[in-house]
């Protein structure tokens, strides 16, 4: 994956800032992707060794705490302003459709012309894409203010589409609701304002006593983020809270992931680290499904809270 760093100009590598970026990335990014980035960065030459090796290709900060935490909170800031990650490579993008393009350009008396522009030819949807809108009348389309959103239906029972000022926009309703509850546990978490709401009926769920302990280990925790688990014999164990804001979570499925995050725990010293896959794991569980009909007034809901959280088009886990 290319990777670029220059610092103070000149060509380099570092592992320090190439975990930065990750880092600053975190869930903007599918799971197992990493970020392509080309960076520069002045540093006084003081604070960095370029002498890491022969080839001076590689550099080491005598501060490498200060500039991860700098690296990371400027990618994080810029990414949370509203820009999402990267979409697909024009390559592939070219060979979908054309793009809308016009050119213009001074000639020799100054006049300035226009190339024609080029026309977006989209491919009709194959006979396997099913529009399955809702049943009530979507409003006719008509221009509105910039950001206003008018809901339109379902594709699908799966993707939501909705016309935005005077674009057209179309994102599953799974991804977006996720984005949106993971986003808003994350603002409380760091606020440590999070709070629980209890379960009508907690059910018992039947462990290995390994995985009880691991738990248990981490009861305190788990319980900072809204999840309140005790033990209900030496193999079973109740979840008996959850985030407040969240849908309806199914104890067994989500426990499951739970653990496989618990498993990485102890190999993450940083609590940051430690809690953002246990809160995306929650707002996956909690968000709605694929295949579950949505009305107008909903759709058109969450697609102005997804809207509000960045638009961003990834899952956070």
């Amino acid at each position: 994956i290319p990777q670029e760093l220059f610092v103070n100009r000149r060509p380099v590598r570092s592992l320090t800032v190439s975990h930065a970026v990750g880092e600053g990335y975190g869930s903007f990014l599918p799971r197992g992707c990493h970020p392509r980035f080309v960076l520069f960065l002045d540093v006084d030459p003081e604070r960095v060794d370029v002498n890491v090796h022969p080839t001076k290709r590689e550099v080491r900060f005598s501060d490498n705490e200060f500039i991860h935490q700098l690296v990371r909170r400027a990618v994080r800031q810029r990414l949370s302003g509203g820009v999402g990650a990267p979409g697909r490579d024009d390559t592939e993008v070219s060979e979908r459709a054309t793009p809308h393009v016009a050119v213009s350009w001074p000639d020799s008396s100054g006049m300035t012309r226009s190339r024609p522009t080029e026309t977006t030819v989209l491919p009709q949807p194959g006979p396997e894409i099913q529009l399955a809108f809702v049943s009530e009348a979507a409003e006719p389309y008509v221009r509105v203010p910039a950001g206003e959103v008018v809901a339109l239906g379902q594709i699908n029972r799966t993707f939501l589409v909705a016309q935005v000022g005077g674009d057209l926009v179309v994102v599953d309703q799974h991804t977006a609701h996720e984005r949106v509850l993971f986003e808003r546990l994350y603002r409380t978490w760091t606020a440590r304002s999070l709070q629980a709401q209890p379960l009508l009926l907690p059910d018992p769920l039947d462990l290995s006593p390994d995985h009880v302990a691991l738990i248990l280990r981490y009861q305190e925790e788990l319980g900072k983020l809204g999840l309140e688990i005790e033990p209900f014999g030496a193999t079973t164990v109740l979840l008996r809270s959850t985030p407040v804001g969240l849908g309806p979570v199914d104890p067994k499925v989500f426990l499951e992931d739970l653990l496989e995050d618990l498993h990485q725990w102890e190999r993450v010293p940083a609590l940051e680290a430690r809690v953002r896959p246990v809160l995306a794991s929650l707002a996956c569980h909690g968000a709605v499904r694929a295949g579950r009909s949505m009305q107008l007034d909903e759709i058109k809901m969450l697609v102005e809270e997804w809207r509000s959280e960045g638009e961003i088009t990834t899952c956070p886990h």
